[in-house]
């Protein structure tokens, strides 16, 4: 198992659509903590951004440097993140996010980026 974080003090979130609204809304304190299992390629993992209550759980997959997980808040939202990196520490990654399921603050439909530094624990 390698255990990855993204994100964190350096992390934001970019909204490209908000409340089904374009936009262009920064929201820093994005993270993400997940285990990838080196055999099968299952991500798992939870954890809370900095500064929130909301606990956020994922699943999927990391295969050949793609990353696909659906992220599932304790709030009711559920969101895709996917993207391309290397498992590289100290690379800058930035994932695609779509929501799924809306709620606190976010509706069905929006999306943006994620950014981050990966860090290998």
């Amino acid at each position: 198992m390698v255990k990855i974080k993204i994100g964190g003090d350096d992390g934001t979130s970019t909204y490209t659509v908000l409340r089904g609204q374009p936009t262009n809304t920064l929201v820093k304190g994005w993270e993400m903590k997940i285990e990838i299992d080196g055999s099968s390629g299952t991500v798992s993992g939870s954890n809370k951004n900095e500064g929130s209550k909301a606990k956020k759980t994922y699943t999927g997959t990391y295969l050949n440097n793609q990353l696909d997980v659906r992220v599932t808040i304790d709030d009711g939202r559920i969101i895709t993140y996917k993207g391309s990196f290397p498992l590289v520490n100290g690379n800058p990654v930035k994932l695609d996010f779509y929501v799924e399921q809306g709620g606190a603050g976010s509706a069905s439909g929006d999306k943006g980026v994620n950014s981050g530094i990966l860090e290998i624990k």
